[in-house]
């Protein structure tokens, strides 16, 4: 079974990187902690790419099980 990562929509893009602040990391932090360049996390958080690697680091970042996991709770909140 295929899973398919969830896209972020244009509202949440600033949620992810307002709770990246939250817990004191950011794009930057991710992108160093991951060997990869500051636009490809910025690329993943705005919803122009995927990458397994950096969208569960993000989620294991901003304290969630996973990605998708992240997004089915917030928009179950909303």
């Amino acid at each position: 079974m295929i899973v398919y990562a969830i896209t972020p929509k244009k509202h949440e893009t600033a949620w992810l990187r307002y709770q990246l602040e939250l817990v004191g990391s950011g794009v930057s932090v991710i992108s160093r902690k991951l060997g990869v360049s500051h636009q490809a996390v910025s690329n993943v958080i705005n919803g122009r790419c995927h990458s397994a690697r950096i969208e569960e680091e993000i989620a294991k970042t901003i304290g969630y099980p996973s990605w998708n996991e992240m997004f089915r709770t917030l928009r179950s909140s909303s």
